[in-house]
């Protein structure tokens, strides 16, 4: 609505929220429910204008200063044409007071005439949006005849002294009144002449009074419209609840004809056109052209054609409308409001006997997307605009107009602005171009700098166009056209037109990094909820990605609301999803990579094992949606008893689903830390829906039949897209996915098989080959029941807890400030021997909050001191050096040593939640292998080669955070397999000299080879039986022993391979006589 507010000089509706008296008149009885949001929004699309600057016209302002902030502009320039003089002069009014010329070549302007200035008494501009000089236009033969019309308000004196030419209706507060001014000079720069007063029209409102006049540039000397002058003559804001738009005796809501160079009118000062429709109807006014309006705005003709009259009419509170007008149109006003039966400020389907009423409806309309009762300025208002015929190809054929208030550029193709009796179908679908300055896309908000920008459309001679914009003051002429198609370079090209949205992950939107822009065509950005920046993660789906999603459950054992998703939901719709309304084809695709279990658990269930029944990937919603019900989804749902991955379209909103589900197990698509690129595909009007992987289309079957048969969507725009779950406004948590999504895209189009594996190819996706296992499998004694603090040695024990089933570093450590970078705090087991091989298992939790990007625990082993050791950094973050990564403390700053890291991003991130993580590390002493394996997986996450220390003590804690861990079990090495021997060694004299007896009894189940050595010889005794002995007294040829060792060592042959082992007996001195 433009402007709604009447002037009440007693002040009694101070409360009608509008001020207008009649807009609380009473109204009729109500013969339905009202139509809410009947009609589809502009639909978003790959179509631009590019402006360029022509001209920054002066301020102005109103005279007294107004009270009505909307009023407060940098000036109120309203309208262009073009001199008909040859010149190139454009003439544009400024409501306030001055008529100014521009050259449409430089842009250089000059104050033609001062309105105000010759009707300064009664001038009347600070009040109501259209008052001031409303309008001007020069005569076809200015050039010959200096003739030139305006229009401008007045009140004061002039509502006494002056008498208006036609009946009032109400309380008169306003005149409208065109004035005929004749230049002395028509080539003069500066107005200078004389002037007349053509007619006078009363009001009782300070709107919707004249709001424009035109002669119809289609026609030449000779034809019967030629010089006729249209008067466009709006209700006064005084047409609601009552007839006076529908009657033939008064000029309010109704558009004029008149000859201005006649006199045969009634007042004498000018003439009535023979053929004005009207001319015979007793009471009639034969001024009238066409009748029943509210605001009609702005009218223009199809240059080619049959140049038709098209009408921008501004309606009350539901419906904006253009009409292709022929003279005798009755448009409803105020029984009907565009296409609908209007009462008591609601709108209404048209009676089953409309047809008899004989009203005109639009060719194309959109509505206010306005609830019930909703009071107030909807910031809603068509400008009528051209056919454009000119010398931009995308343009020709197209009408194009703006929404004034939003500043938004729309247009319908002018072969599909057909009349009809008023049925929805047959309007013209609207489009919402984009808009381009200095080779960069914009918003005529954003060029102006306000979010009310009063934009209207002008035209030169030549077709031309211009928009003009009262809050900056500014000129734009529209100088070309471009489409817009996907930015992304991996999208293919044959489907870039389609793409309506795509997320890559990697473009935070300026200055609100908590969402994501979209690179597809249609500017849908989406939030990132709940988690925030720290939802992008590098991890990238395929060579050259960058960012992707992460998507989880971060409170799976309480009630909550905090699940990490992403999404755009608008209650009202998403206007820019408008490619989606009404849709023959949807389709939804993108990479994904679950990292954690599914489905998740229920946390809104008292059963603490109750799990969802759904696995929620992406989708878009239906137009009545909760943020759950959708119109095509890619997820995964339990059909039957078990979970599949499933193409689930809803193709009329409210009604039922219609699924097609894979036969290949669920789990094995979405395989548990491997990227897939997945696609489901509906086609809506041919009845058929497909699902993809990598490319190839999958086998499957349509779990029950189609329940509402072919044909598209419903109209209505989708009240957004959900990812990663349901409910993208965040009223509540269900089905989240715990993973990692990139590069989703969301189409208007079923692309062909071959188009789906050319764009699975595009991204060059190559198989990955995990890293080898560590070269040994630990399988000595375990070591367990160490949570006690007794088994631990921290660095500070103050900022350790040890509650018994954990330990907890419960306070971030401190730089030791040594020099040597290294981390700040952990805590050594004590227990058991420094460990060469072994394999360590536990579950580790990061405390700080998942909104700390560089939380981290680390799992500590070879500690040889506390500046020789190696650790693995398990953290969120993994794209800086230090982060995510194993190292080496070596006397220097640690060193990075893991194979993941490739001088930017390293492994994927470990841990992105606040939840416990299993987490396993394997080291090999002999060959240096070391690998760091995540919640049980197969694969492991890090791994690395060093030999720098070859056994150590294993311990935990963080670089410069807090963490726990649980449940450890720490796995040395099996001891080697060997023969198991019993050594006795006893020193002996016999005869004054001293000998050496050593006796070795085979232990084991299998014979041996074996020998006994000593300093004094050696001896080797074969197949020794289990039980055996093998024995020798060795004389030492001395009378005294020195202290020394025996060794003893055995060969055998345990399960087919030659073991052996070696035994080493000290023995003390001896000494004879």
């Amino acid at each position: 609505m433009l402007d709604d507010v009447a002037v009440d000089t007693a002040g009694q509706n101070l409360a009608i929220p509008t001020g207008n008296p009649a807009d609380c008149a009473a109204g009729g009885t109500t013969p339905t429910q009202p139509l809410l949001n009947p009609l589809p929004d502009p639909t978003p699309s790959t179509l631009g204008i590019e402006v360029t600057e022509l001209a920054q016209l002066p301020e102005s302002e109103t005279t007294p200063a107004t009270q009505d902030q909307r009023l407060v502009r940098h000036n109120r320039i309203t309208h262009l044409d073009e001199i008909p003089d040859g010149s190139g002069r454009l003439m544009v009014p400024d409501n306030n007071a001055v008529l100014y010329t521009v050259d449409k070549d430089t842009g250089a302007y000059v104050p033609y005439l001062d309105v105000r200035e010759q009707f300064l008494d009664n001038f009347h501009n600070s009040a109501g949006l259209g008052t001031g000089l409303g309008s001007a236009e020069f005569h076809p033969d200015f050039a010959e005849n200096g003739l030139f019309y305006t229009v401008h308000t007045e009140g004061g004196t002039a509502l006494t002294e002056d008498t208006p030419d036609y009946p009032a209706y109400g309380n008169t507060q306003f005149h409208s009144v065109v004035t005929e001014w004749k230049a002395t000079d028509p080539s003069a720069e500066v107005f200078s002449g004389t002037s007349r007063e053509v007619l006078r029209v009363p009001f009782a409102g300070r709107v919707h009074t004249v709001q424009q006049i035109a002669f119809n540039p289609t026609v030449s000397e000779g034809d019967a419209d030629y010089g006729n002058l249209y008067v466009l003559v709006g209700d006064g804001g005084n047409g609601v609840g009552n007839g006076n738009p529908q009657n033939l005796a008064t000029p309010q809501g109704k558009i004029f004809r008149i000859d201005p160079l006649g006199d045969d009118s009634a007042n004498g000062r000018y003439g009535i056109p023979a053929d004005n429709p009207f001319l015979g109807t007793p009471g009639a006014l034969p001024e009238i052209y066409a009748v029943g309006m509210r605001d009609p705005h702005r009218i223009s003709w199809d240059p080619e054609g049959d140049h038709t009259m098209y009408l921008g009419h501004i309606g009350e509170w539901q419906v904006e409308s253009v009409y292709a007008v022929e003279p005798g149109d009755n448009f409803g006003w105020s029984v009907r409001e565009g296409p609908f039966l209007a009462d008591n400020r609601q709108i209404f389907p048209l009676p089953a006997d409309d047809a008899g009423n004989g009203f005109t409806y639009p060719v194309a309309a959109y509505d206010h997307n306005r609830d019930p009762g909703q009071t107030g300025d909807a910031g809603v208002a068509l400008n009528g605009g051209f056919v454009y015929r000119g010398d931009i190809p995308e343009l020709r054929g197209r009408y194009l107009f703006t929404d004034l208030v939003r500043g938004w550029v729309l247009a319908t193709e002018q072969d599909e602005m057909v009349r009809s009796d008023g049925d929805l179908d047959d309007l013209a679908e609207i489009e919402h171009l984009r808009v381009f300055a200095d080779g960069q896309e914009t918003t005529f908000q954003e060029l102006v700098g306000d979010q009310r920008v009063d934009l209207r459309f002008g035209s030169d001679a030549d077709g031309e166009l211009y928009l003009v914009a009262k809050a900056n003051g500014k000129i734009w002429k529209v100088t070309g056209a471009r489409r817009v198609t996907a930015s992304s370079p991996v999208a293919l090209p044959e489907l870039a037109g389609n793409l309506v949205a795509h997320y890559d992950f990697d473009h935070p939107v300026q200055g609100a990094p908590t969402w994501e822009a979209d690179q597809g065509w249609s500017g849908t950005d989406v939030q990132l909820v709940n988690g925030g920046v720290e939802m992008r993660v590098a991890d990238r789906a395929y060579p050259g990605a960058g960012e992707a999603l992460q998507t989880q459950q971060m409170s799976p054992g309480a009630s909550s609301n905090d699940d990490w998703k992403a999404g755009v939901y608008d209650p009202e719709g998403v206007d820019s999803l408008g490619a989606f309304a009404d849709a023959d084809e949807i389709s939804v695709m993108g990479w994904f990579k679950p990292t954690g279990e599914h489905p998740a658990l229920n946390s809104g269930s008292a059963d603490p094992d109750d799990r969802y029944n759904a696995i929620g990937l992406a989708g878009v919603l239906t137009g009545d949606s909760d943020g759950h019900a959708v119109r095509a989804l890619l997820e995964v749902i339990t059909v039957g008893d078990e979970l599949k991955l499933v193409a689930l379209g809803r193709r009329v909103d409210g009604g039922g689903s219609w699924t097609f589900a894979a036969d290949m197990p669920w789990d094995q698509i979405l395989e548990r830390n491997r990227w897939v690129h997945l696609a489901a595909t509906f086609d809506f009007a041919g009845g058929e829906m497909k699902l993809y992987m990598n490319g190839e289309e999958l086998e499957g079957r349509y779990t029950a039949s189609n329940p509402w048969g072919a044909g598209a969507t419903s109209p209505t725009d989708p009240r957004g897209i959900k990812i990663g779950g349901s409910f993208p406004q965040d009223a509540r948590e269900a089905n989240p996915f715990h993973g990692r999504m990139d590069d989703l895209m969301f189409l208007d189009v079923v692309p062909t098989p071959e188009q789906i594996a050319a764009q699975y190819a595009l991204f060059g996706a190559e198989p990955v080959e995990p890293p080898a296992p560590p070269s040994c499998a630990p399988a000595g004694e375990p070591i367990t029941d160490v949570m006690g603090a007794e088994h631990w040695a921290p660095r500070t024990p103050s900022k350790w807890q040890f509650p018994g089933d954990r330990i907890v570093l419960a306070e971030a450590g401190t730089d030791p400030g040594d020099g040597i970078r290294r981390p700040f705090e952990y805590a050594v087991l004590t227990e058991g021997p420094e460990l060469g091989s072994f394999a360590l298992d536990a579950e580790v939790r990061l405390d700080a909050p998942a909104s700390v990007n560089n939380r981290d625990v680390i799992v500590v082993f070879g500690w040889q001191s506390d500046t020789q050791y190696y650790y693995a950094h398990l953290s969120q973050d993994n794209t800086i050096y230090a982060h995510n990564g194993i190292f080496k403390v070596d006397g220097k700053d640690r060193e990075r040593i893991d194979d993941q890291w490739d001088g930017a991003v390293g492994a994927p991130p470990a841990v992105t939640d606040e939840e416990w993580h299993d987490v396993r590390v394997v080291r090999c002493a002999d060959s240096g292998d070391v690998a760091v394996y995540v919640d049980g997986l197969d694969t492991p996450l890090l791994t690395a080669n060093d030999t720098t220390f070859g056994e150590g003590r294993v311990g935990f804690g963080s670089f410069d955070n807090t963490g726990s861990l649980r449940d450890l079990v720490v796995t040395p090495a099996e001891e080697p397999a060997g023969v198991a021997l019993d050594v006795a060694v006893a020193p002996r004299c016999l005869a004054g000299t001293a000998y050496l007896a050593v006796a070795a009894t085979n232990a084991s189940d299998v014979p041996a080879d074996v020998t006994l050595t000593t300093a004094f010889g050696s001896r080797t005794v074969a197949d020794v039986q289990p039980g055996a002995s093998a024995y020798q007294s060795f004389a030492t040829r001395a009378t005294a022993l020195e202290a020394g060792s025996v060794s003893v060592t055995a060969t055998a042959v345990v399960d087919g391979e030659e073991v052996s082992s070696e035994v080493v007996v000290e023995h003390a001195a001896h000494a004879c006589g």
